[in-house]
């Protein structure tokens, strides 16, 4: 706040122009602490403005006496501004559109009086309160009502000399429209004397899409009687008028309201509860009684009357129904209905039905015999069924094994359907015409029998040491009568020894014997036994005597083919040439025109054969002997070994190009099997 400037003016000096720049500058300090004062207050800071207005006042104070003139002097006081604050509101409070909003703002002016100052407030550039008079503690109001395009309200006070000073508070208006008018209806309408009322609302919706809640106010005969949701049976009487307004509502703003109104018209009459009861039971021998309770709402006398039919054809008009088998069946429908009319012709009708009970058939003495069957003997059922209505009675035979069903109708069952161990079971289900009754059921456990009936051998028959393994092979496998699972046991005897080393698992686990345990002159023997899972059979055996090793020289895949050349990879003895120049030799391939079987000498020669195409001999191109009969071609022999190789190998002509495997074309006897000349 710019304190007071104080000037001597002599009355022949003329000094307007500095006075006007100096009431400028006052002017514009005057604002700026004023801004500054509000901006500390709005902080809760605790500032005494008359403090800082003090302070300010003999901060710039000066006197400024101007000599060299002459003429009469005079001391003159510049005016300071007023101060204003809106004090009713926070900056940026947020306002509903369309509610009338009432603004405060305090005034004070160190130079003049309270009620000497002139107040206007504006919303933008627009005057909405003009004019005004703070009243004696400085305080103005005004009120206005917001659009949402509204952001700021000014409020300005000037004093008698031209002294301004103003405030401006920020705020966000938000629009906000009431609901619309619902669409509402009572229900029921028409309306009867102990009809609850309730009414369904729709149709309302919310320009702001706010959230919908409705308020429902009921009148009784032109008096408002409640505000719930409904009205219940016990609060209508014919001849009242009743009538309803609801209210939609978005938390802030109703709409108009919707109207709906009926009058009670008379009541129908009710009937709480209906039933038919029987002494002994409901069977087509029972009395059987209805018995109701009709009301009337209005009080009116009621006219009641009794209507009996069974399965729809009438049987009788009084409260009572005695059931005889001429008229009345097991299982069928008895129906009462009984109707209350009123004095005004109104009537309620209301109906029970009861179902007539059958006695069903009894069934006892439920047996099966044998009482511990085996698997080759058939089962037998015995039983007794009586009928205590005199009924035909039927009986529903099932036979299950393990639970699945095998058998319906027949009153035994053969020894093919089960087998040991197997639980077979009988259910009986007695019924007559009108129902089934509760089901009986008996069973029994088959027993068990072991495996039988195997027989074997011992392949090969004439086995090599270290050659041939040994196959103790099942040349008749075992049964079970009773169809169970069976396992194969199978142990070994060496030279009357049990044998306890390495097995091989052929057909079944341990049934053959590696060729490296065997030598010549060994004699095996096998023991087969055969178990299910609690019974087993007589062990049976087998023995045979091995002997010498014994070389096979053979030509292999001997072949016909068509006119076709076939490229394939096969594995074969690897030849050694002695020939030099010769790297790998093939045996002879024969297809038409073979004379007889080759001779392998001992010495590495062979003769005796005759093919019309040979294979060749890969290293020298020379050595391509295709079309070469005999196995002259070659100056000299090699020796065969057990070493395998996988090379290729072109075939020519032949007749339908398949493929025939020979061996055991010479036997001869060797020393080692890797060093066997053929």
């Amino acid at each position: 706040m710019q304190a007071e400037f104080i000037e001597v003016y002599l009355d022949d000096c003329d000094y307007s122009a500095n006075w006007e720049q100096k009431r400028k500058h006052d002017s514009v300090e005057s604002i700026g602490n004023r801004q500054l004062l509000n901006y500390f207050r709005r902080r809760n800071a605790i500032i005494d403005q008359k403090q800082i207005l003090r302070n300010s006042m003999l901060r710039y104070a000066s006197l400024l006496v101007l000599f060299g003139c002459t003429g009469d002097t005079s001391i003159k006081q510049y005016n300071d501004n007023p101060e204003i604050e809106i004090v009713s509101h926070e900056v940026d409070t947020v306002f509903a559109a369309g509610d009338e909003i009432f603004f405060r703002a305090l005034v004070s002016d160190l130079n003049h009086k309270i009620d000497d100052l002139t107040i206007q407030w504006l919303v933008g550039t627009e005057v909405i309160c003009e004019g005004q008079k703070p009243d004696t503690l400085g305080e103005s109001i005004c009120s206005t009502t917001l659009a949402t395009d509204d952001t700021q309200i000014q409020a300005e006070v000037r004093d008698p000399e031209g002294g301004f000073a103003f405030d401006i508070l920020i705020f966000t208006v938000e629009s906000n429209s009431p609901p619309t008018t619902p669409n509402i209806q009572i229900v029921p309408n028409p309306a009867g004397s102990g009809d609850p009322l309730t009414v369904t609302i729709s149709g309302a919706t919310d320009p702001d899409g706010d959230e919908i809640t409705y308020r429902t106010v009921w009148f009784k005969d032109g008096t408002e009687y409640s505000n719930t949701e409904g009205i219940s049976a016990t609060e209508t009487q014919k001849g009242e008028e009743w009538r309803v307004m609801v209210y939609a509502s978005d938390g802030e703003l109703e709409s108009e309201p919707a109207e709906d109104s009926l009058i009670i018209v008379n009541g129908v009459p009710q009937i709480d509860s209906i039933s038919i009861t029987s002494t002994d039971g409901f069977y087509n021998t029972s009395t059987l009684s209805c018995n109701a309770n009709p009301s009337d709402p209005d009080s009116d006398p009621l006219d009641i009357t009794y209507s009996w039919t069974i399965d729809g054809q009438n049987a009788g008009q009084d409260t009572t129904l005695m059931l005889t088998p001429q008229i009345a069946q097991p299982t069928a429908n008895v129906t009462c209905t009984v109707t209350a009319t009123d004095t005004d012709g109104e009537t309620q009708t209301a109906q029970t039905t009861e179902t007539l009970q059958n006695r069903l058939p009894l069934l006892s003495d439920v047996s099966l015999t044998p009482t511990t069957p085996t698997t080759v003997q058939d089962l037998n059922l015995t039983y007794s069924l009586a009928d205590e209505d005199g009924d035909t009675s039927m009986l529903s035979i099932a036979w299950y094994v393990d639970g699945s069903l095998v058998q319906q109708g027949q009153e035994n069952l053969a020894s093919s359907f089960y087998g040991r161990d197997q639980v077979v079971s009988v259910e009986l289900e007695p019924s007559d015409v009108y129902g089934v009754g509760p089901t009986q059921s008996v069973s029994l456990t088959i027993v068990n029998s072991p495996p039988q009936g195997a027989a074997l051998r011992i392949d090969p028959e004439n086995p090599r040491a270290g050659v041939d393994d040994l196959h103790c092979a099942l040349e008749t496998e075992p049964i079970d009568p009773d169809g169970d699972t069976i396992s194969h046991l199978f142990s070994w005897m060496r030279n009357g020894s049990p044998y306890t080393g390495s097995t091989l698992d052929l057909d079944h686990i341990g049934d053959g014997i590696p060729s490296s345990e065997t030598a010549d002159g060994d004699t095996w023997e096998c023991t087969y036994t055969a178990e299910d899972d609690t019974l087993s059979s007589p062990s049976i055996s087998i023995e045979t005597e091995v002997g010498p090793n014994v070389c096979y020289g053979y030509v292999s895949n001997t072949h016909e083919v068509s006119s076709c050349t076939i490229y394939e990879t096969q594995t074969q003895q690897s030849c050694v040439p002695t020939s030099s120049g010769v790297t790998t030799c093939y045996p002879q391939y024969c297809d038409t025109g073979e004379t007889n079987q080759p001779q392998h000498n001992s010495d590495g020669s062979s003769t005796g054969a005759y093919c019309s195409d040979w294979g060749q001999c890969e290293g020298n191109p020379s050595y391509d002997v295709s079309g070469q009969a005999g196995w002259d071609w070659v100056s000299g022999w090699w020796t065969c070994t057990y070493t395998d190789v996988t090379v290729p190998v072109t075939v020519y002509g032949g007749s339908n190009c398949g493929y025939y495997y020979t061996c055991d074309l010479q036997q001869v006897s060797c020393g080692t099997p890797d060093e066997c000349t053929p």
